[in-house]
């Protein structure tokens, strides 16, 4: 694996062709180049005989490279993006049996926090006995406005370090036919946690999962690979990934002693190149995950207006070919995902949806309603672009909970 593998020149080239978002119709015409040239690995040499039979294409074919291959992000040649579904269909997955991954199709997954993100409201909220009521009322709003439920449904434990498993509201997940995802945030010194400081309260927790006796999704440590700048939001922010793999093994290592891996089905969540950290120093051995993924946004504010399409951000970050590589028998989530509310939002929706059916590795994609990521960004769904979501999920590739009405 090489740091570079084209010149600065054509890189600047390249560079300034993403400035632009890439139009469904352009994508579609890239796929089919990339797919008759075959592997990336190969995609230079081979792109030589393809530019020699269509010699006026050539910026057609890089910008197919660009967006297909993720090769400026990634600085190396990786396996090809595109997979047939008859492909992944023959993949024996490695993963807990406890959640089903799908034969066919992605699951819809659907993020949205119980409360507002304060430590004392979330503590009170996760101890009341009614708790399961609350996730009820969150996911009759979600049929109201879409016709059916999630078949998951992401919320966040921001209680750091907390022993408390919620089951009321895991409970309340299932009484709605969604399986529950718990994003779990516990103490950011890796080391401490591998040298099992903190046992008393991993324990108490497994134990309750084990207790709650249903399959969840469990995330430790949300995009483990975030840079330090977001410590604000992840306490284990710009780790370098040092002792990471260590107390991600001694927490799983606990889990098994308690039975709770009868039932927790463990999800890797990285975040790609441009605010996260090299992805190798947080990749755990695949005896200990079952489901890798990754977060994939597209806030315009934030990227200083950049209003860039889904195969972009994909091409760019590398996160569908590196998961390939490194976890070929495990399932890929977009664990959080989703636009900012501006005018095009949903569009950028719609076709994003699209774009995913032709992804067939990608078994969960998770959208996430956030009110604010910055003072402009927001991705929670528009009334204007809530036809477009509703019409992209009922799509019969994505799988939700059942139909309403």
């Amino acid at each position: 694996m090489t740091k570079q593998i084209i010149p600065n020149k054509r890189r600047q080239f390249l560079e300034s062709i993403l400035k632009r978002e890439v139009k469904a119709d352009e994508t579609e015409q890239y796929e089919k180049i990339l797919k008759a040239i075959g592997d990336v690995g190969n995609l230079f040499q081979k792109g030589a005989e393809y530019l020699q039979r269509n010699p006026h294409s050539r910026r057609t074919f890089l910008k197919a490279a660009v967006v297909g291959s993720g090769l400026l992000a990634a600085g190396c040649a990786g396996l090809p993006v595109f997979e047939s579904r008859e492909d992944i269909a023959k993949i024996k997955w490695d993963s807990n049996p406890a959640i089903p991954v799908p034969t066919s199709g992605c699951y819809v997954g659907w993020h949205y926090d119980i409360s507002p993100l304060t430590v004392g409201i979330y503590r009170r909220l996760f101890r009341k006995l009614d708790s399961s009521d609350e996730e009820i009322l969150i996911t009759k709003h979600y049929e109201k406005d879409y016709g059916q439920g999630p078949a998951v449904h992401s919320f966040s434990d921001r209680l750091v370090g907390d022993d408390f498993f919620p089951k009321q509201i895991c409970e309340g997940a299932y009484n709605k036919g969604v399986i529950p995802l718990v994003r779990y945030y516990f103490f950011p010194d890796f080391k401490r946690v591998a040298r099992g400081d903190y046992d008393n309260l991993l324990v108490k927790f497994a134990q309750g999962a084990r207790d709650f006796g249903k399959p969840f999704f469990f995330v430790p440590y949300p995009e483990a690979n975030i840079v330090s700048r977001f410590k604000y939001v992840h306490p284990w922010a710009g780790s370098g990934g040092k002792g990471f793999k260590e107390a991600w093994k001694h927490m799983h290592n606990i889990f098994d002693g308690e039975g709770a891996n009868d039932y927790a089905v463990w999800g890797l969540h990285l975040i790609g190149l441009y605010v996260g950290q090299r992805f190798s120093r947080f990749a755990v051995d695949n005896d200990l995950v079952d489901w890798v993924g990754f977060t994939v946004y597209n806030l315009v504010e934030q990227s200083g207006g950049l209003d860039r399409s889904f195969y972009e951000l994909i091409g760019q970050q590398n996160v569908y070919g590196w998961a390939k590589s490194h976890y070929p028998e495990k399932p890929f989530a977009l664990w959080e995902f989703g636009t900012s509310d501006t005018t095009s939002q949903g569009i950028w929706i719609k076709n994003a949806y699209e774009r995913i059916k032709n992804m067939p590795r990608i078994k969960l994609v998770v959208y996430a309603e956030y009110p604010m990521f910055t003072p402009f960004d927001c991705t929670v769904i528009s009334d204007e672009a809530k036809p477009y979501y509703k019409e992209a999920i009922s799509d019969p590739y994505f799988i939700g909970s059942k139909k309403v009405g």
